[in-house]
């Protein structure tokens, strides 16, 4: 059974791609070699309503540290910060609606808010109206 939603169709203008997804803006390496955690590579696909790939979509995502701590002032916890781990990436799609991310398993979140799961966040670059699946 497929759970996937479709999400509103929207329209950006051209500064996106430019702007946004600039070489120096991308980070798809989260990780160093030492940062703490087991390392994982996130992989995934971005499509549109009829299933065809996004080629020019921009895909975010945050999570917490291998100790369960974000890099933001709003997280106070006690689990300690690591300096190599930037905790926030953000990926163009290729030509087949795919983009990738190596970064941690983050570790438990002790939030009422958070799980600490990587979270995404996917917007299209082009001025083409798109609904993507998730």
């Amino acid at each position: 059974m497929n759970t996937h939603l479709l999400t509103s169709s929207q329209t950006v203008g051209p500064f996106f791609a430019p702007t946004l997804l600039r070489k120096d803006a991308l980070r798809n390496v989260l990780v160093q070699p030492e940062t703490e955690g087991e390392c994982v590579r996130i992989e995934g696909h971005v499509l549109d309503g009829d299933r065809l790939p996004v080629p020019d979509a921009m895909v975010e995502i945050w999570q917490a540290n291998a100790r369960g701590r974000y890099r933001h002032p709003a997280d106070q916890g006690p689990a300690p910060l690591d300096p190599s781990f930037v905790g926030f990436g953000r990926s163009g799609t290729e030509n087949e609606g795919s983009y990738w991310f190596e970064t941690i398993k983050p570790g438990p979140v002790r939030s009422i808010t958070s799980d600490g799961k990587p979270r995404t966040s996917v917007s299209p670059c082009s001025p083409a109206d798109y609904s993507t699946i998730w």
